[in-house]
């Protein structure tokens, strides 16, 4: 299973001896990316958004922490430059 919510999804169900098949399972890894893709970049009520938003960055959070320590400070400190730059280009053209 790949990604964050199927690595998340695969430990739930470990957890809880549930069963599922791999048709279901795609399933719903399916529903979840689809719904999600359209709750943060079109129009959805602000509940659903910010389940979404909570929800990938708990997601994010789950993946940073099997990630070696260096690792997770490089893409910390990579993502506050960006923002940096980013802010930068807006402020001058903006």
């Amino acid at each position: 299973m790949g990604g964050g919510f199927g690595i998340l999804l695969q430990q739930l169900i470990s957890q809880t001896n549930a069963s599922f098949d791999i048709i279901t399972l795609s399933l719903l890894i399916w529903n979840f990316a689809v719904v999600g893709f359209i709750a943060t970049f079109w129009h959805a009520p602000m509940k659903i958004n910010q389940f979404y938003m909570i929800a990938i960055s708990v997601i994010m959070a789950c993946i940073f922490t099997r990630l070696p320590e260096w690792t997770t400070w490089a893409i910390l400190i990579a993502l506050a430059i960006y923002g940096i730059f980013i802010k930068l280009i807006i402020h001058i053209h903006g």
